[in-house]
């Protein structure tokens, strides 16, 4: 216990250091969820190769999954510590700092295989009611990968797991009450094998190969891995900061289906606009996503200022809410946040 406390006092190394050897390994201990030779081999990694930012978010993962809930305080802390707070991982940390005091056990990893050969994931979490394990809304499946494509992880799975309890009370209820559905796939055109022909909007010529999440009405999709347009190759797994990230933009989608297209509505584009008017050339250049034409630009700034209520504070995010405060307002109060 001592070697380990010693360890956690160790100066955070860059998230780009060397940690290889006994990082891979822990990494493929998780996904195979042994939680605790998973830890060895991230603690291995802290006090011998460096200790990457990384080293120390998937050591806390490790003690939490393994239940060792003090030693996964301890970490996520101290990797707050010594990391900038913007930075992914330290937000990831303190978003798992806040479903440690939600949950009272674990989620990460419980999957189980259905006749239709996916995997579906209860993602009401332990302390869930039996009226609310009943119903279908925020069921969370596991996409079936075509041949030579990879099988989603246990760490995404956990990770969207993870993202979804984190989620305010109220919200989950929302996409609860209103069937909302999420899949995890290994890439997206494993869920829409037709998307690899279809320009996707606002990918700039990109199809569904490039995708990493959407929402379609209710529907909500998040891809662990993108497919190069030209050659075809499965790159490799997106990180679990930029999953949740995703998750929660597209969550911001889901909630804007829930409330009948809010985004449209004469309120929020009077808001909108508005904000919009105010906006310098540089920051309108900046946020260009945001500014998209023929109503796309109000949906998606919904969905970004939805998820930022629900904890998404990467850059775009924050950016929106500084240069939109009357359309945030105006999301903060359809979704009672």
């Amino acid at each position: 216990m001592a070697a380990l406390v010693a360890s956690l006092l160790m100066t955070i190394a860059p998230s780009n250091a060397a940690a290889a050897s006994q990082y891979e390994l822990g990494i493929k201990a998780y996904q195979a969820r042994r939680y605790s030779e998973a830890a060895t081999y991230f603690h291995n990694s802290i006090a011998k190769e460096g200790g990457t930012a990384d080293a120390w978010l998937y050591l806390g993962h490790s003690f939490y999954a393994a239940g060792d809930r003090a030693r996964a305080e301890q970490t996520y802390k101290t990797l707050q510590a010594n990391t900038n707070k913007y930075s992914p991982q330290s937000i990831t940390a303190g978003r798992s700092l806040r479903l440690m005091r939600m949950t009272s056990t674990t989620n990460f990893g419980r999957a189980a295989i259905n006749n239709g050969g996916s995997a579906s994931l209860n993602a009401f979490g332990p302390n869930a009611s039996t009226g609310q394990s009943s119903q279908s809304g925020g069921q969370i499946t596991v996409q079936t990968p075509k041949v030579g494509h990879p099988e989603v992880s246990s760490t995404a799975v956990s990770t969207i797991q993870a993202a979804f309890d984190s989620l305010p009370p109220n919200i989950k209820q929302m996409l609860i009450a209103g069937n909302v559905q999420i899949v995890v796939t290994p890439t997206m055109i494993d869920k829409f094998p037709a998307g690899a022909y279809q320009e996707r909007m606002g990918y700039n010529g990109g199809t569904d190969k490039s995708c990493d999440g959407l929402c379609n009405g209710r529907l909500v999709v998040i891809a662990e891995h993108k497919v190069n347009e030209r050659t075809d190759e499965v790159g490799a797994a997106i990180s679990p900061s930029i999953m949740q990230e995703t998750f929660l933009h597209e969550t911001g989608h889901a909630l804007d289906s829930c409330l009948n297209g809010y985004a449209q509505s004469a309120e929020f584009k009077a808001a909108y606009l508005a904000d919009v008017a105010k906006m310098s050339d540089d920051d309108k250049s900046r946020l260009s996503y945001f500014m998209q034409r023929n109503g796309q630009g109000q949906v998606e700034s919904f969905a970004e200022l939805a998820s930022y209520l629900m904890g998404n504070h990467r850059w775009a995010a924050g950016e929106m809410v500084e240069n939109c405060p009357t359309a945030f307002k105006c999301v903060r109060a359809r979704l009672g946040l």
